[in-house]
C-alpha cells in the first residue's frame, strides 16, 4: 500500500516552470509505504475545493538504469470534494493505471485558482506482482496550464509558391514526425452521378506511384519506417504518415510521388472497385453507422451531405479513365494543406515539401452548394431486431466563438455516464442500451448530433425523450448546473491535453485549423475559448440560440411518429438511398 499526502496545495497558476519538474519538499507528493508499482493499480484524487484542479504525472522508476513509466489517468473528473460543505461535488470514480511502454501524462483536470490554502490527500494502491523487481514509485507535478504543451514551439504557417500551405509545430521531446496531407478531392468533389470516385482514390493511391508498382511502393514506405493511411474527407483526401526523425527526409518525396504520379494501374482498378462495393454493402450490417450516414444525408445540403463510401450506382458506373482524369482535375496545390508535428525544425520541414512538390501547379474546380433537404423525421422501415435513431440540429460553425459553448453543451449531454442523456434515458427510464451526443463543425456549419439505440417497443418513447432533452437544455428550467459545467469542462480539457501527446493528432489538428480557420493554433490557443467560457455564458447562449429545425432518422421494424419539436414532416422510406 502506498500512501501519499499532499502537504501544501497551493495556487497553481503562478508556478514558473513550463515543463515537468520535481516540486520542492513540502509542496510535493511524498511517498510513504511500499517500493513496487504493479502493472495495474488505481489512483483516487480528493481535492479540497470545487475550484481546485491540477495536472499530474505519475511515473514509476526502476532502481536500475532503465526507466519504466506508469500509465495515465485521463478523460473525466475524479472525486472532487468541497471542504466548506463537506460534500462531494462529483460522484466518486476510480481510474486504472497500467504499465505501457512509454510515458503518458496524468490529466486530472484544468488548473484553477484554489482560493486559499486547501489541503488534500492522494492515495494509490498497487499489486505486488510488479513487472520487474526493484521498481519504486516516484511522483512529480507538471507545469501549470499557462504553459500547456511547454515542449511545443508555436506552430508556423508557410505558403509555398504553388499555393500549397505548410503548417509546422516542433515538439522537442518527441522522437517521431507525423504528417497530415490534405489534397482537394474528397466526396464533395465527386460528380453527382459518379459518387464513390473519392473512395476509389483512397483505395488506389497506395497501389503504385511513379515507376513503383504496389509492392515496390510499399517496400519504399517500409524502408522509410512510415506508417501510412489514406482517408476520404468531405472536401479533401487525407494522407497520413508518421516515421522516426532520422527518416523524415525520405518521406516527403514519397508522398509527392504518390500525389503527383499515381499509377491507377488497369489491373488494380476492378479489385479496388469490388473492395469499395463490399465496404458499402457492409454498411447494412452496421445499423449504428448507417443511421448516422443517413442523418448526414438528410440534414445537410449537397454536396456536404455525401458519404465517403459513395453509392452503388456511382461505383458501378465509374471507369478507370474517369478516375485518372478526375484526380488530375481536383488534386491541385491551391487548397492543399500539410500539417507537420514532431521533432523537426520548421525550415527543414518547409524546404522538404517545397522541393518535393515544386512542379505541382493549379487549382481544383469550385464547388456548387445544393439545396438543403427537407428536415423532419425520416423513418426507414426494415425487419431489424433493434431500432436505431439519430437526431441533429444546427450549432455554431467552428470559427464562431460560440463553438466552444456548443462543445460544452454536447459534453453536458453526453460527457460519459454522468451525462444527461445516459442518466435520463438509460439509467432512470431504461429506454435504450446506448445513447450519445457530439458536437461537430466545419468552416461554414456546425451541428449537435445524438444517437439512441432501443428496442422496437420503446423506440417511440426513446425518440421523444431524446428530443425532449435536446430542447430542455435550452430552457431556463433545464439550465446547465455548476456541477455539470465543471465536469464537462474538465473532460474536454483532458481530451485536448491528451491529444497533445500524439504527433499524429497534432499534425491533423494543424492541417484542420488551416483549412477551417486559415491558420494553425497552438494547443494553448485552441483551449483558450474553452477556458474563458463561464456557466453564465453557456446558459445564455443556449437560451438565446436558435437550433433550427431538427432532423431525425430512424431504422427499425415500424415507423415512428415525429415528436412535437420536430417539423410535422414525416417521411417513411422502404429502403436507404445510400
Amino acid at each position: 500500500m502506498l500512501q501519499i499526502r499532499l502537504l501544501g496545495w497551493r495556487h497553481l497558476q503562478p508556478w514558473p516552470a513550463p515543463r515537468e519538474q520535481q516540486v520542492p519538499r513540502g509542496r510535493s507528493f511524498e511517498p510513504g509505504g511500499v517500493d513496487r508499482h504493479g502493472p495495474a493499480s488505481t489512483v483516487d484524487l480528493h481535492l479540497p475545493s470545487s475550484g481546485a484542479q491540477a495536472d499530474l504525472r505519475l511515473d514509476a522508476l526502476h532502481s536500475g538504469a532503465r526507466r519504466c513509466d506508469a500509465g495515465f489517468i485521463g478523460g473525466g473528473l475524479l472525486a472532487v470534494h468541497d471542504s466548506a460543505r463537506g460534500q462531494a461535488r462529483d460522484r466518486h470514480a476510480q481510474k486504472q493505471v497500467r504499465h505501457p511502454a512509454h510515458a503518458h501524462r496524468v490529466v486530472i483536470g484544468g488548473v484553477r485558482d484554489c482560493g486559499g490554502a486547501p489541503r488534500g490527500d492522494l492515495s494509490a494502491s498497487g499489486a505486488d506482482d510488479a513487472a520487474g523487481a526493484g521498481c519504486r514509485s516516484g511522483f512529480s507535478l507538471s507545469g501549470a496550464s499557462d504553459n500547456l504543451g511547454g515542449d511545443m514551439a508555436d506552430p508556423t504557417l508557410i505558403r509555398l509558391d504553388n499555393g500549397m500551405r505548410v503548417a509546422v509545430e516542433s515538439l522537442e521531446r518527441s522522437r517521431s514526425v507525423s504528417i497530415c496531407l490534405l489534397v482537394p478531392g474528397g466526396s464533395a468533389h465527386d460528380p453527382e452521378e459518379r459518387q464513390g470516385r473519392s473512395a476509389l482514390f483512397a483505395e488506389t493511391l497506395l497501389r503504385g506511384a511513379g515507376d513503383m508498382d504496389a509492392r515496390a511502393l510499399a517496400c519504399a514506405l517500409d524502408a522509410a519506417g512510415a506508417s501510412r493511411h489514406v482517408d476520404v474527407e468531405t472536401f479533401h483526401m487525407r494522407l497520413s504518415a508518421a516515421t522516426t526523425v532520422d527518416r523524415f527526409a525520405q518521406l516527403a518525396p514519397l508522398l509527392a510521388t504518390i500525389v503527383l504520379e499515381p499509377r491507377f494501374a488497369e489491373q488494380d482498378f476492378e479489385p479496388a472497385r469490388q473492395l469499395c462495393l463490399a465496404e458499402l454493402e457492409g454498411l447494412k450490417d452496421d445499423p449504428h453507422e448507417r443511421v448516422l450516414t443517413l442523418l448526414r444525408e438528410k440534414h445537410h445540403p449537397s454536396p456536404r451531405n455525401r458519404s465517403g463510401l459513395g453509392t452503388r450506382q456511382g461505383l458501378e458506373a465509374l471507369t478507370r479513365s474517369e478516375v485518372v482524369k478526375g484526380w488530375e482535375e481536383v488534386a491541385r496545390p491551391e487548397g492543399a494543406i500539410v500539417g507537420v508535428a514532431g521533432a523537426v525544425e520548421r525550415d527543414a520541414a518547409v524546404e522538404a515539401f517545397a522541393r518535393a512538390f515544386e512542379s505541382w501547379r493549379g487549382a481544383p474546380p469550385p464547388l456548387a452548394r445544393g439545396e438543403t433537404p427537407v428536415r423532419g423525421l425520416h423513418a426507414l422501415v426494415e425487419p431489424t431486431h433493434q431500432t436505431h435513431i439519430a437526431v441533429a440540429h444546427d450549432a455554431a460553425a467552428e470559427p464562431d466563438p460560440a463553438s466552444a459553448l456548443d462543445r460544452l453543451a454536447a459534453a453536458v449531454l453526453s460527457g460519459g455516464m454522468a451525462g444527461r442523456l445516459f442518466t435520463t434515458l438509460r439509467e432512470r427510464r431504461s429506454l435504450c442500451y446506448a445513447v450519445s451526443a457530439a458536437y461537430g463543425a466545419d468552416r461554414d456549419f456546425g451541428q449537435i448530433a445524438a444517437y439512441v439505440g432501443s428496442t422496437p417497443d420503446k423506440a417511440q418513447e426513446a425518440l421523444e425523450a431524446l428530443v425532449e432533452e435536446l430542447v430542455r437544455i435550452r430552457s431556463v428550467a433545464g439550465a446547465v448546473t455548476q456541477e455539470e459545467f465543471e465536469r464537462a469542462k474538465v473532460g474536454l480539457r483532458s481530451r485536448f491535453v491528451l491529444s497533445g501527446e500524439s504527433t499524429g493528432a497534432r499534425a491533423a489538428a494543424l492541417a484542420r485549423d488551416v483549412r477551417v480557420l486559415g491558420r494553425p493554433r497552438s494547443l494553448q490557443e485552441a483551449l483558450a475559448p474553452l477556458e474563458r467560457a463561464s456557466l453564465g455564458d453557456l446558459n445564455e447562449h443556449l437560451e438565446r440560440g436558435v437550433a433550427g429545425a431538427l432532423t431525425a432518422v430512424a431504422i427499425g421494424p415500424a415507423p415512428l411518429r415525429p415528436p412535437a419539436p420536430l417539423s410535422l414532416t414525416s417521411v417513411v422510406e422502404a429502403e436507404a438511398t445510400t
